[in-house]
C-alpha cells in the first residue's frame, strides 16, 4: 500500500498585506479619483474654464 502525500498548506507569509487590506487600499485611492472627476467638469463648465484651479489651493485667496 503507497502512502498519499500530505497537502500542503497554501498560506501568506507572516505580516503580509492580505485581502481585505488590498480592497482598502483600492477604495481609498479610487475616493479623490472618483471626486475630480465628478467636480472637475463642473468647475470647468460654470467657472473660467481650463482656467479653474486646482481643489488643493481652490481655498486660497490670491492679492
Amino acid at each position: 500500500m503507497t502512502k498519499t502525500p500530505e497537502r500542503e498548506v497554501h498560506r501568506l507569509k507572516a505580516n503580509s498585506v492580505g485581502l481585505v487590506g488590498v480592497v482598502s487600499m483600492a477604495v481609498a485611492t479610487a475616493a479623490p479619483i472618483t471626486a475630480m472627476t465628478g467636480n472637475l467638469p463642473i468647475a470647468v463648465g460654470f467657472g473660467n474654464g481650463t482656467g479653474a484651479r486646482p481643489p488643493a489651493i481652490s481655498s486660497r485667496r490670491s492679492c
